[in-house]
């Protein structure tokens, strides 16, 4: 496919007619001119060196000169390459548990929600790493493949729920052997495995799969959502999720199956809590994994074919030089080069600049490039464009236009660190100081709003976003917007503050009570102990105060309950275990 990448420059061809008509005008001029003098037959006769054929000739080499100018500067492109960008990173996938069980609200808001929460955050901190997801429960099912598209990534996330997987249950065993077919057959790239469970597994094998994935060098993160307590799971009607024989069913974190998963996994076991404990823990693993150079062919680029008209201009001009207005004898041949050598130093000049402008791609040509593709919404491929000028030349423009491309694809992390490395280069002009400052603490501003939002703990993240502002305002003093949302990350800061002094508080009055009703526990479990060790005694008493008569059909009694128990117990075998533990 043919095109020109600058198209707007052929406009400029606009001017050859303009000079052809100026061009028939001065000719016009100069025959009339002629004629006041005589027969312009006979004065033809007069001037038998002149040719006229010769002054038409080279003037119409110079429009097509003028014409493959204004080409070059169009930039012909002919055909598609494809470009490849490298990338150093891992392999990740995460399986989450989408079982009835992650419905159970004993972590806030739920166990589901919580584990959406840490693998968006885990996302967001990816850079060049590539990231599957798995989500299983009685059985398992790739949602997504491996790939570096994280805004896809997180559209999946967004989707789980316990409708997504048919078969209810927990079956890890199958969610780790549908995970290892994911990852790649590289051996030198860092491969983890992060297993969002609450660990209640109804299906054995998950110990031997993980010992498989060790073989195959995949380490497995388990990241355990729940607690020891447990809790009912709801049903979304009101109701509470209920067995076959009609009790309501407690589910509780297993931390023995997960501790066992991870260590057959050479991995790592982690409880998540309501705070960001786990998610620190969980980057800092994943952060000292090996990292390998990953080849991907991330979009096709058209060929350039400008040296091509470079070249058939080079021929116009030199054979414009080699013809002169005069018939010249050899003698004039000759002196060619001493006539005009104006002429072709500057074609030769002009070639070469022009091979020098339009061989080899600038950072800033990449820029450039990158900027007109932001402006049209094309994230992906301005960042792609960025990253290429970053590899010619590392500029504060390509890293923070790159971090301006994150920021809007929702990668806030990795926003903030290309930021940071903007501001590490630094710039002459306080006005783009000031905005990277500004755009920093916008960042902060809506994670700790978000924070917030979540009722924990955003004091940090304020006063992030308050000494950023600051120092967007001492680049530029007369920046309103800054003002305003200054005053506004001050007012969050005082009310994050005020909220986690009312959680402290409201911690220590949680504290307190969980300590007193320990205390009456321990009195109602002593009074317990204490009636039934006065049952035993009477039991015992009675028991031996018991006739071998009555012993006797106590023991026939407890022999046939106990065949009516192994008859029931056969039955409930012949029932799916699937059927019998759908949580």
């Amino acid at each position: 496919m043919f095109r020109f990448a600058n198209p707007t420059y052929l406009y400029l061809l606009l001017l050859i007619p303009v000079l052809v008509a100026i061009y028939i005008v001065l000719r016009w001029r100069m025959r009339k001119q002629l004629r006041r003098f005589g027969d312009v037959r006979l004065l033809a006769h007069l001037m038998p060196d002149v040719s006229r054929v010769r002054v038409h000739l080279k003037f119409s080499l110079m429009m097509l000169a003028l014409a493959l100018v204004v080409f070059i500067m169009a930039r012909p492109q002919f055909g598609t390459r494809n470009e490849e960008v490298k990338r150093s990173g891992i392999e990740v996938v995460i399986a989450c548990d989408v079982s009835n069980s992650m419905l159970c609200q004993d972590i806030n808001p739920s166990r589901l929600d919580k584990a959406k929460m840490i693998v968006s955050k885990l996302i967001e901190r990816f850079d060049q790493d590539k990231v599957g997801l798995v989500a299983y429960a009685g059985s398992a099912i790739t949602l997504l493949p491996m790939t570096a598209d994280y805004v896809s990534a997180k559209l999946f996330l967004d989707q789980l729920n316990p409708s997504t997987v048919a078969i209810q249950g927990t079956n890890m065993a199958e969610a780790i052997q549908r995970s290892l077919l994911s990852f790649s057959d590289k051996k030198t790239v860092g491969k983890a495995l992060i297993l969002i469970t609450d660990a209640e597994d109804h299906e054995d094998g998950a110990i031997e799969m993980a010992k498989e994935a060790r073989k195959a060098g995949v380490k497995i993160f388990v990241l355990s959502v729940g607690t020891e307590k447990g809790g009912p799971i709801p049903m979304g009607d009101g109701s509470y999720k209920k067995d076959l024989s009609g009790n309501v069913v407690t589910t509780k974190l297993n931390e023995r199956v997960g501790k066992e998963i991870a260590k057959a996994g050479n991995g790592l076991y982690i409880r998540a809590d309501q705070s960001n404990q786990a998610q620190d823990i969980l980057d800092a693993e994943i952060s000292k994994m090996q990292k390998e150079d990953i080849s991907m062919s991330m979009y096709s680029e058209y060929d350039e074919q400008f040296i091509a008209v470079a070249i058939l201009l080079l021929l116009v001009l030199i054979a414009e030089c080699c013809i002169m207005e005069r018939r010249s004898p050899f003698i004039q041949r000759l002196s060619l080069f001493s006539r005009t050598p104006k002429s072709l130093l500057l074609a030769v000049a002009f070639l070469s600049v022009s091979t020098l402008m339009f061989a080899q791609t600038t950072e800033r040509d990449y820029i450039r490039k990158g900027n007109r593709e932001f402006r049209g919404g094309q994230f992906d491929k301005a960042e792609t464009n960025y990253l290429k000028s970053l590899e010619q030349n590392s500029t504060f423009e390509g890293l923070y236009n790159l971090a301006l491309t994150y920021l809007l694809q929702g990668k806030d992390s990795t926003a903030v660190a290309k930021m940071m490395d903007a501001d590490s280069i630094g710039t002459d002009n306080p006005l783009k100081r000031a905005k990277n400052f500004h755009n920093l603490g916008n960042v902060w501003y809506a994670q700790g709003s978000y924070l917030l939002k979540s009722n924990q703990d955003a004091t940090s993240a304020f006063q992030n976003a308050v000494n950023l502002y600051k120092s967007s305002l001492r680049c530029n003093p007369s920046d309103n917007e800054t003002r305003y949302n200054l005053a506004k990350a001050l007012y969050q800061l005082k009310k994050s503050q005020q909220q986690q002094q009312q959680n402290n508080q409201n911690q220590q009055q949680q504290q307190q009570q969980k300590e007193e009703q320990k205390k009456q526990d321990e009195k109602k479990e002593q009074k317990q102990d204490e009636q039934q060790q006065q049952q035993q005694n009477k039991q015992q008493q009675q028991k031996n105060d018991m006739s071998e008569q009555t012993a006797e059909q106590l023991l026939n009694s407890a022999q046939q309950d106990e065949k009516d128990v192994q008859r029931k117990i056969k039955q409930q075998n012949a029932t799916s275990r699937s059927l019998e533990k759908d949580w």
